[in-house]
This record gives C-alpha cells, structure tokens and sequence, in this order.
C-alpha cells in the first residue's frame, strides 16, 4: 500500500514507491523500490521535491522474512524433487510446479528482500535447483517491470523454474567440471536446451511458449546463440527475458568451478556484451531496477573497511556510492582506489 508523505517525515528504510522524476530529465532522480537514506533524502530536498510516495509499511515485516526463506527453500526442494523423479523416468506434478510458480508470483515484493538473502546463501551443491528457482524470480521481476499481464508473468516463472530442466540428462561429471570443456563435452552442454525442449512437450498443462523459452534461452541478438542461430524478432519475447535472468544468476551464483561476482561487478560484464547479445530494451530495464534493491546492502570493501551502499546512480548503476564511516565514495572516481570485494 502507498502512501504521500512529506520528506521531513520520512525515515531511513522507507521504500520509495514511485519514480522520483525532475523537470527535463528523463532519468529519474531516484528509482521506484529504492531504499531511503540520508544521502537520497538530500538530493530530494536539493531538488526542491516536497512530498514523496513511499510503501506504508506492516508490522509483521519479520515474520513475512521469515516464512519467505522458507518458502524458497521448499520451493528449492520441490523443484529438486520432480527433477529428479523426470530422471528416473517418472512424471512432473502439476500441482507441486503451480505451487512454486504462484509463490513467486504472489511474493514479489517480499523477493526484494529475499534477493539480499541470495548474497549470502551459498548452494553450491544444489545449484541447478537454486538457479531454476532464481530465474523464475528474476524473470517474473522483468515481467512486471516491463508491463507484461498476469497470464503472460504465470508462464514466464513456469520457462524460468524449467529452462535448464534438461541437464538432467547430462552427466554431472561434465556440468560440474572444474577445468575447460572439450569440444564434445561442450556440444553435450549445449543440447540441454532441446533435450529441455522435449521434456516440455510431454505434458499437456504446459503452455507451448513455455516449451519455446526453455528450447530458445541461449539464443542471442546476434545470431550467435545456440540451437538455432536465431537473431533478433525470430527469438520469442519470453526466451529473451530468462536468457538475461540466467545469465545475471549464473554469473553472481557461487559455482564448484568459480566464485560469484558481486552485482557490480555482474553490471559490469553484462553491459560489456549485452548490447549486442540481449534485448536492450529488456535488459537496460532489468539491470537498472535490479541494482535498486542493493541500496542499503552492507559491503566489504577492497581494503577491507565497512561500508553501506546508499545510492545507485541510474546513469551508472556499476559505480554505487558507499558509506563508509561518515565519508561518501563515489566508485566511480578511480582516484579512490576504492572498489566493493564482497556484500555482506
């Protein structure tokens, strides 16, 4: 629920609930879901905005934490569950993926802060049922972020939960191996997507786009993508979307074969070719909203000091700017020296 408050009123942690737009900037000056501070509170007033509209917070905040943890960790298991029942041959339940998918779909603003608790959930061990979990989540963000209706949002968290669905028919000894892939072992990877495809196909409850987003997810913009080398329009709008959320939850996932990068860093790599391999429509609005949610985030810095990020520049979301003590870094000032190791 939102309300209108006047700035002198609001608190640190107040969650803006509407874009917070100057007159002749098409940016705006802070995002909609960013978390108030004092660094924000006096860009607002410097520029001479009154009045705000925040989110009118409830009082059972803790509890809703904590069930959501736990509701993700039973999604976790569900998905585990019938992965491994489609790999003894056996049948997915329709009722136990409506489950998942209308946790998510139901939970959206309880996963702001569910995504804070992914930075320091590690699950290394089960990491191909965490990132189908985590997809899903982050595509049904780009779905609403994007304006996409109800149903549409449904059957992107169904292509999300089971994009990597057929790994199950990879061997774990290559999906996990430490050292490069040889060219056999990488055109095995790479038949994921069909094997995935097929097992779709097998069940008349799932949506036929569904099939195509799991069969379609490594396409790219540029044709260089696999199984089909598609480009541009031919790629369906819903592989577009979990293509961007995969590659965001694999990159800041820890793996057996690599450690996660921070969001930063992941901003960083994914501008670095996203503009010639994804949406830009979609992933501009995907990295810009995403990296709202890590105002507030408590950050080790490379020199080992603790600070708090309090504001995410919209124009430069790789570069936050960090509180530490009470001194204010911008990032994105080399001269600093300063850079974000880790969130804590």
């Amino acid at each position: 629920m939102k309300k209108y408050i006047h700035v002198k009123e609001s608190k640190d942690g107040d969650i803006i609930a509407e874009d917070l737009m100057v007159n002749g900037c098409t940016i705006p000056l802070v995002m909609k879901d960013s978390i108030l501070n004092e660094y924000m509170r006096n860009k607002i007033i410097i520029n001479n905005i009154d009045r705000i509209c925040v989110l009118d917070k409830k009082n059972d905040e803790e509890t809703k934490d904590s069930t959501i943890v736990e509701n993700y960790n039973d999604s976790i298991a569900v998905i585990k569950h019938n992965f491994a029942n489609i790999a003894k041959g056996q049948k997915m339940e329709l009722d136990d993926i409506l489950k998942v998918s209308n946790f998510i779909f139901n939970n959206s603003e309880c996963i702001y802060k569910l995504i804070h608790s992914m930075n320091i959930i590690k699950r290394v061990d089960e990491y191909t049922y965490s990132h189908s979990v985590n997809v899903a989540m982050y595509s049904m963000l780009i779905g609403k972020w994007i304006g996409l209706e109800e149903r549409e949002i449904k059957l992107i968290i169904k292509a999300g939960l089971l994009h990597d669905i057929g790994k199950i028919k990879i061997p774990l000894t290559i999906l996990n191996k430490k050292e490069s892939l040889t060219d056999e072992e990488y055109k095995r990877i790479k038949k994921h997507v069909s094997l995935g495809y097929s097992i779709c196909n097998e069940y008349d409850w799932l949506d036929d786009e569904v099939g195509k987003a799991v069969l379609l997810h490594h396409e790219r913009q540029d044709g260089s993508g696999y199984p089909l080398g598609l480009s541009g329009e031919n790629i369906s709008l819903y592989a577009k979307i979990v293509a961007i959320a995969d590659v965001y939850d694999a990159i800041t996932s820890e793996r057996i074969y690599k450690k996660r990068q921070t969001p930063f860093e992941t901003f960083q790599e994914i501008l670095s070719f996203g503009y010639s391999k994804f949406d830009v429509n979609i992933m501009n609005r995907f990295l810009y909203n995403i990296a709202t949610i890590y105002v507030g985030e408590k950050v080790k810095m490379n020199n080992g000091d603790i600070g708090e990020i309090v504001f995410i520049p919209p124009d430069n979301i790789m570069y936050p700017i960090v509180k530490v003590r009470d001194r204010y870094y911008d990032l994105k000032h080399k001269e600093n020296n300063y850079s974000i190791s880790e969130l804590l």
